[in-house]
């Protein structure tokens, strides 16, 4: 590793490495970085170490130096270039002009320290202003229906992806938030069994209410009167889309696992196969540590998104100068305030006070800790030593909302509209499977109706699944 590391150096003038008992830059393939990156997963410098491989190994793979048909077939899964987030345009330049500064007779900690302080990650905002852009949709596009629609945090993500959305939501404010800033329109309607959703979608997606399982809402499950989970179901039973998917909060999958259990066999019951994922938020780009749970009806061959790899953004990193500032409108703590927080986190054993600190990613944003002034709410600490409440465009971002969405309502109304929608990063990236898989599922045929696939047989009389 050593004499690896030492001659870097000789990568830009393609001089002929010595010859040694440890592989060669021109030997080093992204392949190899990987597999080394993976061999180093049980030291403490484990990022350093994982990018700085990751790095010289794209370095090879980049158009400076030819590569065989060979070399380019067997790139890794982890390959840099199929994580841009992580690996903006013209890295490999800066690592590059890194190495020229030094000499080759550098310590391993010395080289691989100077080399790796590059930032590799895009800049948080740019990364949202690159991925969540809105292009206009065509005709032909898939068409995903979003039932409790929310402000549009799902269907954000799908319409990024290139697909065609419609919205479902009894809430006034939230219904203009989606309209005013997607393409597709949003109906403001209280959902039925019986409401009709118009032309028949390539997928139905959508967030039932969570309240009936998340521990805010005391975990009630089938006994709690907001359940939206019949309404979805049969919203699939009737239009038998290609695929379905919605997104809930952790807790189905304990107090309430035998409720989940119940939804999942219903939908298998329509002729579906069902996959369910508990997905992190911070996983795929998004500055918060949101654990939910997805679940997927579909007729076979899903396949989840995979997360980007390397550190999570940050508190510090999705807010920028916001963090460092006081508005006149800032909502600081009082007094009394601290002194609640501060019994607060005594009873809950907080080792590390619930602040939001920016060098980590965010806890979970929801609509109470984003709102209101609880013992757990959402704060800053600024360098003065004041703290105060998290702004509504902070609490945006942190969602990786786009500062260009803009939320219609009061300051409460839009603080639930953030709170309870899906993170648009992490929507997007399971929008973008779902496209893949739609393609696959219809091929080259534009017509929906005729290459539509058949979804299962009549369940009550044939327990017959498609595949």
């Amino acid at each position: 590793m050593v004499a690896l590391l030492s001659q870097l150096y000789q990568l830009k003038q393609h001089k002929p490495a010595p010859k040694s008992n440890v592989c060669t830059v021109g030997q080093f393939t992204v392949g190899r970085a990987s597999r080394l990156s993976q061999t180093l997963g049980g030291t403490g410098e484990t990022p350093v170490l994982r990018n700085f491989c990751l790095a010289v190994g794209a370095i090879r793979e980049s158009p400076l130096q030819r590569q065989s048909p060979r070399n380019r077939t067997r790139r890794s899964p982890s390959c840099p270039q199929q994580s841009p987030h992580r690996f903006p345009i013209g890295w490999r330049d800066s690592i590059i002009k890194k190495l020229e500064q030094h000499k080759p007779k550098l310590s391993l900690y010395r080289l691989m320290t100077k080399v790796t302080n590059i930032n590799l990650k895009t800049p948080y905002l740019d990364l949202l202003r690159a991925e969540l852009q809105l292009p206009q949709p065509e005709n032909t596009a898939f068409l995903a229906i979003d039932l409790f629609a929310g402000c549009g945090g799902l269907a954000l993500g799908f319409e990024a992806a290139g697909l065609r959305t419609v919205g479902y939501e009894m809430l006034p404010d939230a219904c203009t938030s989606y309209r005013q800033n997607l393409h597709g329109n949003c109906q403001q309607t209280t959902l039925t069994t019986e409401t009709d959703l118009g032309d028949r979608p390539e997928a139905i997606i959508g967030g039932p209410p969570c309240q009936p399982f998340s521990v805010g809402g005391q975990q009630r499950g089938l006994k709690d009167s907001r359940d939206g989970f019949p309404i979805f179901i049969n919203a699939v039973d009737r239009y038998r889309p290609a695929i379905a998917i919605f997104e809930n909060v952790r807790g189905m999958l304990f107090r309430n696992r035998a409720y989940f259990n119940e939804i999942v066999e219903a939908l298998q019951n329509l002729g579906y196969k069902v996959d369910w994922q508990l997905l992190n938020a911070a996983h795929y780009g998004v500055p918060q540590r949101r654990e939910r749970v997805f679940c997927v009806a579909h007729q076979g061959g899903w396949q989840w998104p995979n997360q980007i790899g390397g550190k999570p953004y940050t508190v510090g990193e999705a807010l920028g100068e916001l963090a460092q500032a006081a508005p006149p409108d800032s909502k600081f703590l009082t007094p009394s305030m601290d002194a609640y927080i501060k019994k607060y986190e005594r009873a809950s054993k907080c080792v590390r006070p619930r602040d939001l600190h920016l060098d980590a990613p965010a806890r979970t944003v929801t609509c109470r800790n984003l709102s209101a002034a609880t013992g757990d709410m959402l704060r800053i600490r600024l360098p003065d030593g004041r703290r105060r409440r998290l702004s509504v465009r902070e609490g945006a971002r942190l969602q990786s909302f786009p500062d260009w969405f803009e939320f219609a309502g009061n300051a409460e109304s839009q603080c639930r509209q953030i709170g309870n929608a899906v993170p648009p990063l992490l929507a997007k990236a399971i929008a973008l499977s779902v496209r893949k898989y739609l393609e696959r599922i219809y091929g080259g045929d534009r017509d929906r109706q005729d290459a539509r696939p058949t979804v299962g047989f009549d369940c009550r009389r044939s327990r017959n699944f498609f595949y």
